[in-house]
C-alpha cells in the first residue's frame, strides 16, 4: 500500500523552524556585519576573525557531535531544542552589548557557532526521520515556498 504524500505534524513543526531559522539568519547576516563595521569603526580584520571563529566553533564541535549523535540518536532533539535556544542567546548577547559587542564578539562568536553546528547537524537526521520517500518531494516543495515568501 502507497504511503500518503501529505506531511505531518512533525514536519511542518520542522518548516517553521526552518522558516524562523532563515528569518533571524537574514537578520544575522546583514544587520550584524553592517552593525560591527559600525562600532569597530570599519575593522574589517575584526569581522574576519570573528567569522573564522564561528567557522573553526562550527567544525570543530560538528565532528563531536557527530560522534555524539551516532552513538546516542535520542539526544537529537534536546541538541537541536539547545540549538534554537543558543540562538536566542546569541541574539540577546548583540542586543544587551550593544557598543561592548566590539570586545566581546570572540565569546558572541562562539555562541553563534555552537548554535549553528548543534542545529545543522541535527536537523538533516531529524528531516529524514519526520518525511517519507513518497512525502519528501512535498516537504522540500512547500518549505522552499515558504522560504521564497520570507526573503
Amino acid at each position: 500500500m502507497k504511503q500518503s504524500k501529505r506531511i505531518g505534524k512533525s514536519a511542518k513543526y520542522l518548516i517553521a523552524n526552518d522558516l524562523i531559522h532563515s528569518i533571524t539568519g537574514i537578520f544575522l547576516s546583514t544587520f550584524l556585519v553592517a552593525y560591527f563595521l559600525k562600532i569597530t569603526n570599519e575593522n574589517i580584520i575584526q569581522i574576519a576573525l570573528y567569522y573564522i571563529i564561528v567557522n573553526i566553533t562550527s567544525g570543530i564541535g560538528t565532528l563531536l557531535i557527530g560522534h555524539l549523535i551516532k552513538n546516542k540518536p535520542k539526544v537529537k532533539i534536546r541538541i537541536f531544542l539547545l540549538s534554537i535556544a543558543l540562538r536566542a542567546i546569541f541574539i540577546l548577547f548583540i542586543i544587551i552589548l550593544e557598543e561592548k559587542l566590539a570586545s566581546n564578539f570572540i565569546i558572541v562568536a562562539i555562541f553563534y557557532g555552537l548554535s549553528e553546528l548543534l542545529f545543522w547537524s541535527t536537523h538533516e537526521t531529524i528531516f529524514i526521520g519526520v518525511t517519507t520517500n513518497d512525502n519528501r518531494q512535498n516537504y522540500v516543495s512547500i518549505k522552499k515556498s515558504y522560504l521564497k515568501y520570507s526573503k
